[in-house]
């Protein structure tokens, strides 16, 4: 089978898909990895095969990461996902992963909750695609909620009936590495729970490599560990 993942270029979003990559290499299918150009060697890093499609401008991103110190914290996590998630990355992105899907015809596509551009793609082509969650439920319905006038747009550029993205983004599949108790909503609802909201239920998987390490929290006068900034833009 052929298994094509699709991310941005954040390391937060990549690393949730990194073990399902690896599960479908093991089990013997041919896995590639759809990301923006810059984000070649993170890919590389994983084991996996790097398909690039076109990064946003620098120019064009920083003139919306700019306004972001401006506006308050509800405003700026609303722009990130409109503008930025929404209409600049997908609008990148997708082009070269229409010629992907097109011409490699996966079976399947896992796709990163805010790469659009593969979820236009696999809607055009018929291919079946899911997510692989980065977070809480919860957190992707709020989102889904901000994307569906931007998701509207995406479907007039590619040719897609009005409602395409939209519709395809609620009812996907979605794989999730969150463990149940955590990811519900405040009146006890998971969100993307198919019986309560007519959304697709949940399949949930733990990394076992993660579940063997042993750790250890770090002492009391520890020195606190930074974000890196090995992401365009630290998500």
């Amino acid at each position: 089978m052929r298994v094509l993942f699709s991310t941005t270029a954040g390391t937060g979003h990549f690393t949730p898909m990194v073990p399902v990559a690896r599960a479908c290499l093991e089990a013997g299918h041919d896995v590639r990895v759809a990301a923006p150009e810059s984000f070649a060697s993170h890919v590389a890093d994983a084991g996996l095969e790097h398909v690039p499609f076109d990064d946003v401008p620098p120019d064009v991103m920083g003139a919306v990461f700019a306004r972001l110190p401006t506006m308050s914290r509800e405003e700026a996590n609303v722009t990130v996902v409109r503008d930025i998630f929404g209409r600049l990355d997908a609008r990148a992105a997708h082009p070269r992963v229409q010629e992907l899907v097109d011409e490699w015809a996966p079976d399947i596509v896992l796709r990163d909750p805010t790469e659009f551009g593969s979820l236009a793609a696999a809607e055009r082509a018929g291919v079946p695609h899911a997510e692989v969650a980065i977070g809480l439920g919860r957190v992707q319905h709020w989102a889904g909620r901000e994307l569906v006038e931007p998701l509207d747009e995406l479907d007039a550029l590619v040719g897609l009936d009005p409602g395409t993205c939209a519709a395809g983004m609620a009812s996907a599949a979605v794989l999730s590495s969150v463990p149940p108790s955590l990811d519900f909503s405040g009146d006890g609802v998971d969100p993307r729970d198919v019986e309560a909201t007519g959304m697709s239920r949940v399949m949930r998987f733990r990394d076992s490599e993660a579940r063997s390490r042993v750790g250890a929290l770090p002492g009391p006068g520890a020195t606190p560990i930074t974000r890196s900034s090995t992401s365009r833009s630290g998500r």
